[in-house]
């Protein structure tokens, strides 16, 4: 079944804070270790804005590319229980997984190609045109189940009924 709108937000959002987080990490340990090293002071607030910019959306692209070619969906896209396939019902190859990572930025330009996943009967946004790819609900092998205190209450009210 294709993925929606709000389930597509929410993985991307979990996404951000994500990539966010790692890059922060990231750079305070190799601002750190060259401080360390070098015995100079680096700092990231002069003269950085164009070259923290380039890398920061170099992180992105790397994350996006790199986790959809390799398990089909980023950690966001696990919690909310999404993978991204070829059209074809296959798993998308690494270059069509830069593909998409590369296109995703147009349909964020005003929000035009997300419109496209609102108004297509397959939910398919530009970057999925794009790429040849779709995103669907793939929970993976797990047989969906209650929790099990809430699976004895239904069982037990069952059989008074």
């Amino acid at each position: 079944r294709p993925a929606g709108p709000v389930s597509r937000l929410l993985g991307f959002v979990c996404d951000s804070a994500l990539v966010s987080a790692l890059f922060s990490v990231a750079v305070f340990f190799s601002i750190s270790l060259a401080n360390l090293f070098t015995g100079s002071s680096f700092s990231t607030t002069r003269n950085g804005g164009p070259l923290w910019l380039g890398a920061y959306l170099a992180w992105w692209f790397v994350y996006f590319w790199i986790s959809i070619a390799i398990a089909g969906r980023t950690p966001g896209k696990t919690l909310v229980g999404l993978r991204v396939i070829a059209v074809q019902e296959g798993p998308l190859n690494s270059a069509r997984s830069a593909v998409r990572a590369l296109s995703f930025p147009l349909s964020a330009i005003l929000g035009i190609g997300f419109v496209l996943g609102l108004i297509r009967r397959d939910r398919r946004c530009l970057h999925d045109l794009i790429s040849g790819s779709k995103e669907v609900n793939d929970w993976g092998d797990r047989s969906v189940r209650l929790p099990s205190a809430l699976e004895d209450w239904v069982r037990r009210n069952r059989l008074a009924d």
